[in-house]
């Protein structure tokens, strides 16, 4: 029997988060979303191991998280806040590199140096490793953030709305490269448009609690994500055969 990355029974974190349960396999890709105060950033920096519930349980491959030291938890778990701030000086492979922290003194320069090429690699940002930070796009800083992640090397990705403030083109090409990671992933989605695009599950919060829990067509179509935004989800067929949804709000 496969044990769960994550196993939450019950967890509550006062004052936002009520009786969370919830089982994440290796390998998902999950959206978590909800309206403004539901308790997703909460959620996610107690996966993090940033919080710690007040009551109920959380482990990690079957191993309750509070006793992970903090760089344990660093080498199983990358976490990206919305609220992240890079010193504008900084060089990007210098900035990249400080994801290898955590493995000081058991790692060696030739595994540092691989992973830290491995990242930039796939987040396309080898072009652009000697500039600084400040030179970089909004769309290019947010691929330097990402490779900062991988980097360490993780099993479990957490990223709280990793495309805010990118334009169309950059959140596309976002997604794409987090579509092809084979890790956990558990993103904090504001745009419920790119939630099909990302994840096969989609977990959705109100007021602190996990009022749906399915895939993203069943969440989007249900009458709980209409209850919870004020808005109805109408799935849309392309000419591809894909399908998107567009959104409108409810009529009174």
């Amino acid at each position: 029997m496969n044990v769960p990355v994550f196993q939450i029974d019950q967890a509550t974190r006062i004052p936002i988060l009520s009786q969370i349960s919830l089982s994440v396999q290796k390998g998902e890709h999950l959206a978590l979303i909800g309206p403004n105060g539901a308790g997703k950033s909460s959620l996610l920096r107690m996966l993090a191991g940033l919080d710690q519930p007040g009551s109920g349980s959380l482990s990690l491959n079957g191993i309750n998280l509070s006793e992970f030291s903090r760089r344990d938890i660093a080498r199983e778990i990358a976490y990206l806040s919305q609220t992240d701030e890079i010193d504008p000086a900084f060089i990007v492979e210098d900035y990249i590199a400080l994801s290898r922290l955590p493995f000081r003194g058991d790692a060696n320069p030739y595994e540092d140096s691989l992973a830290i090429r491995n990242a930039a690699q796939h987040c396309e940002v080898v072009p652009f490793l000697q500039r600084r930070i400040e030179h970089l796009s909004g769309g290019e800083r947010q691929r330097v953030m990402l490779a900062r992640c991988l980097a360490q090397t993780p099993q479990v990705l957490l990223l709280d709305e990793p495309t805010n403030h990118l334009d169309l083109t950059a959140r596309s090409r976002l997604l794409q490269l987090l579509r092809q990671l084979p890790l956990t992933i558990i993103a904090v989605l504001h745009d419920l448009s790119l939630v099909p695009e990302f994840a096969s599950r989609a977990l959705l919060l109100n007021e602190g609690k996990l009022v749906r829990d399915g895939s993203p067509t069943e969440v989007l179509s249900s009458e709980a994500l209409a209850e919870s935004f004020g808005i109805e989800a109408i799935q849309v067929c392309l000419p591809d055969g894909a399908s998107t949804f567009v959104f409108r709000p409810l009529c009174s």
